[in-house]
């Protein structure tokens, strides 16, 4: 079985969803902002939505658990 997100897409999307900057989470896993904005933006793609608000507003964090 193939999974849906890699495992850094969703430490990324949870944590922007616990209220994370991506600034200050690029900063604790020593990554730069472009690459957690990537990672963010290849999560979205691949849940096949394309505003992030629509995403935050409608997705429950706990189904990363499952993935």
């Amino acid at each position: 079985r193939r999974e849906l997100l890699s495992k850094m897409e969703v430490k990324v999307i949870t944590k922007l969803l616990d209220g994370e900057s991506n600034v200050n989470f690029a900063r604790k896993v020593k990554r730069s902002e472009k690459t957690i904005s990537h990672h963010k933006r290849r999560a979205l793609f691949k849940v096949g939505v394309d505003d992030i608000n629509l995403f935050y507003n409608n997705i429950n964090k706990d189904i990363f658990d499952i993935l």
